[in-house]
């Protein structure tokens, strides 16, 4: 709900999530160092979460319209009204989600797909919607990048 303005076209009804967000198991943002490592996380979740239970019909892979660094992802025109356990949304960069109202639907609709868990994975930064989410929402993994300066240690001798 944080990605967009919770409002609605009925008068007097408004947009809630289903569940608290504090009751809710964290965002997975896998930071792929480049689009092959994005693909290869993407292709090996399904089998990751199956040791948890989670049948492969229960994941979708889903991506921005056009993006093929997945092969076999979902593009988010295609999901309307689909509920998935699991979804992964690949290739979340400022290139293919940039601030700007469509995008931020897109990526809204593309969120809202999963009923348990949710992962988004990109390459570089990612796109600055990701920005306006609670980082406490997420969890990273992958190539994280410090935002600590690297303090260098003096030499003894």
């Amino acid at each position: 709900m944080q990605l967009i303005t919770p409002v609605t076209r009925a008068p007097g009804r408004g947009m809630l999530p289903s569940r608290p967000a504090a009751g809710t198991a964290p965002i997975g943002r896998f930071f792929a160092a480049d689009p092959a490592a994005e693909r290869h996380f993407a292709e090996r979740l399904p089998d990751r979460l199956a040791e948890h239970g989670v049948r492969p019909d229960e994941v979708a892979v889903i991506a921005a319209d056009g993006n093929a660094s997945v092969p076999g992802a979902i593009p988010i025109s295609r999901i309307a009204g689909a509920q998935y356990r699991v979804v992964c949304c690949v290739g979340v960069t400022a290139e293919d989600f940039p601030d700007e109202p469509a995008a931020r639907r897109r990526l809204f609709t593309a969120m809202t797909r999963a009923a348990d868990l949710l992962y988004v994975s990109h390459t570089d930064k990612g796109s600055p919607l990701l920005d306006d989410i609670d980082p406490g929402l997420f969890t990273g993994f992958g190539q994280v990048r410090s935002n600590q300066p690297q303090v260098e240690q003096p030499r003894l001798l």
